[in-house]
């Protein structure tokens, strides 16, 4: 496992060399022990490295460490053969909870589906996994749609979108699609996915056939103030002719 324990950001114009001092402390080399509840430094080899970044190391040395009091690590060895052999055989359930000494609560299998629900989350429901086999069937169409393109920058940029659309769909919520498809899905699409999802069938094909009354641009909008201006035109207009005399009063003076 690896740990950072210091850095230094220098800026080395070109041609010139720069010397940087890194330093810690051993203690830094301690863990939080869950079961003694305290921090635990185990003797032993600690391989030192500096370098660029985690994956660029440049020089190791080795560092050792006794004289600490042994203390029975806070895990049994099975566990800890089986996390370093963690990016081969990854880690089950059973090993999981011996780590966290617990259980691991229950996924809330009848929780309804919201628009903030992760697409991912659709797995767990009839309807929503043909949600889901549809919305990869749109993204094989069109990267079909980008393979008929001639070779060029246009397929190119085609391509990343279409590809990143295929790995960003089942991470976004139904809001969040509808707010980052650039007016490709309404926010009644997005309602009538979650509406099919739970199961209200005839809720999600109302939204689906509906239409979105645009709003209108503040320029199509009278100002407030404007319409206050006529209102108050027309109250003076009502009163004027009330105040005006007929032809009959007039005869009559």
């Amino acid at each position: 496992m690896k740990e950072l324990k210091a850095f230094k950001k220098v800026f080395v114009p070109k041609g010139e060399t720069r010397t940087v001092e890194l330093s810690f402390s051993i203690r830094d080399l301690a863990y939080y022990h869950k079961k003694v509840k305290r921090w635990v430094l185990e003797n032993g080899i600690y391989k030192v490295g500096i370098g660029k970044n985690s994956r660029d190391i440049l020089y190791v040395t080795p560092v050792t460490v006794e004289g600490e009091p042994y203390i029975k690590g806070p895990y049994e060895q099975s566990v800890v053969n089986r996390y370093r052999a963690i990016a081969f055989e990854g880690i089950d359930e059973a090993t999981f909870i011996k780590t966290i000494d617990g259980r691991i609560p229950p996924i809330q299998q009848n929780r309804n589906i919201t628009m903030e629900t992760r697409l991912a989350e659709y797995e767990s429901r009839f309807f929503g996994r043909l949600i889901l086999k549809m919305f990869d069937y749109y993204v094989k169409r069109e990267m079909k749609k980008v393979q008929r393109l001639p070779e060029g920058p246009e397929r190119e940029t085609r391509y990343r979108n279409t590809r990143f659309l295929g790995h960003m769909i089942r991470n976004s919520s139904a809001r969040s699609l509808v707010m980052s498809s650039g007016g490709l899905f309404s926010y009644m699409f997005g309602e009538a996915l979650v509406h099919i999802a739970n199961g209200r069938l005839l809720k999600g094909f109302k939204n689906l056939l509906k239409r979105e009354k645009p709003l209108p641009l503040p320029c199509e909008r009278p100002l407030e103030s404007e319409g206050r201006k006529e209102r108050a035109e027309e109250a003076v207009n009502a009163m004027s002719q009330q105040d005006e005399p007929t032809s009959e009063e007039n005869q009559t003076d």
